[in-house]
């Protein structure tokens, strides 16, 4: 008795050792699971932000790349997609870069290698006096946040290598005239608009291309389409209304003094209106019609412009903002209302005196007015 009772009082700290084993056992049972989970979560976490399943990736045949910040400083974002102005100076990669209107080796993508659509605007080696600047808009289809970055990237191809076409999903397309021979005279050009891809970066878009009014635009009788719209006491309108954004004419050359070369947009009753005159014998004025009523402001907007240049009307929904090639900018406040939809116009008057517009557009309006900025990075090898 007493060897079985100091055995029993021997082993007892034991068996309080063997319940909190198995107390800790069942726990790890019970709740495992659980951490084991928020443990492999804490760590797929830890390589996301360390960029491990952000994979890099370049499109074929690119042999160099550029990383491109574009920069939102406002706070608020951009809209979706947007309309980013890159402006290249192809002094910078003059051993890389390869562009004539005939041949472009050059394209922008993704981390992802996701090819973005992008759209040459100018080539003023042939049309006016070179810059050494290429003007490209690329489209982001998620914009850019407030307050925030996006990193972009420039490609280069072999300098023999044509990344120009028109899809939208590959290499990069151009301004419609920038194919012609003559670009600031396209009429019976058979390859106007050879590689314009304009469609697929610009919310609404329009080159003229051929002989006949296109689809989604009414044309009067003074208006005569010819790779390009040729206006003469006339006007076209969009047959589709759209929310207001910046619409911008490209205005390639006049004939004579024109009174009164308009972009606009209205309503259907016409009641309701913005627009942008810019006559070439007198001041330019950017007004509004609201129920009828005309207001006009002419404080300061100078007369013509050397053509070609793109003239520029946009809408914040209380502000309208008026530009000749993105700069020269006059504003005036209207009460227009912003949920009305809006129908687009071009007019040139009086008969007579014609001018040339080769495309419209319409793009997205950057917040507050003020467009993401952009810092190019390093050039590194593919």
């Amino acid at each position: 008795m007493k060897t079985f009772r100091k055995s029993f009082i021997k082993n007892k700290p034991f068996k309080k050792a063997s319940a909190k084993a198995q107390s800790a056992m069942e726990y790890l049972m019970a709740y495992g699971w659980a951490i084991l989970i928020v443990a492999v979560v804490l760590v797929l976490g830890s390589l996301y932000i360390l960029g491990v399943f952000n994979s890099f990736a370049i499109p074929s045949g690119i042999v160099a790349y550029v990383p491109i910040t574009i920069i939102n400083s406002q706070s608020s974002a951009t809209p979706s997609p947007f309309q980013q102005m890159i402006q290249i100076n192809e002094s910078n990669y003059a051993n890389y870069i390869a562009y004539n209107g005939k041949i472009a080796n050059f394209e922008f993508f993704t981390r992802s290698g996701k090819v973005l659509p992008a759209w040459i605007e100018n080539n003023y080696s042939i049309e006016n006096n070179y810059s050494g600047t290429l003007i490209i808009w690329v489209k982001l289809p998620n914009g850019v946040p407030a307050s925030s970055s996006l990193t972009i990237y420039l490609g280069f191809a072999s300098k023999t290598t044509n990344l120009l076409s028109s899809s939208g999903t590959s290499g990069i397309g151009e301004a419609p005239q920038l194919s012609c021979p003559n670009p600031v005279n396209t009429i019976g050009c058979s390859t106007y608009a050879e590689y314009d891809n304009g469609a697929s970066v610009f919310n609404v878009y329009q080159n003229f291309a051929g002989s006949s009014c296109p689809s989604g635009w009414s044309c009067q009788s003074g208006a005569k389409i010819d790779n390009g719209v040729t206006l003469n006491g006339a006007d076209i309108n969009s047959t589709s209304a759209y929310s207001p954004q910046i619409l911008d004419a490209y205005v390639v050359s006049t004939f004579g003094n024109v009174k009164d070369e308009a972009i606009e947009y209205f309503t259907n009753s016409k009641n309701n209106a913005f627009n942008i005159n810019q006559p070439y014998w007198l001041h330019g004025s950017i007004g509004s019609t609201v129920n009828g009523n005309i207001t006009a402001n002419t404080n300061g907007i100078p007369p013509a412009f050397t053509v070609p240049y793109i003239q520029s009307l946009g809408w914040n929904g209380s502000t309208l903002y008026w530009w000749a090639d993105y700069a020269n900018e006059y504003t005036e406040r209207t009460s227009l209302s912003s949920s009305s939809p809006y129908y687009l116009q071009i007019a040139v008057w009086p008969s007579g005196v014609p001018a040339v517009i080769q495309w419209v557009r319409t793009r997205a309006f950057p917040p507050n007015g003020v467009m993401p900025s952009v810092i190019f990075g390093g050039l590194s090898s593919a």
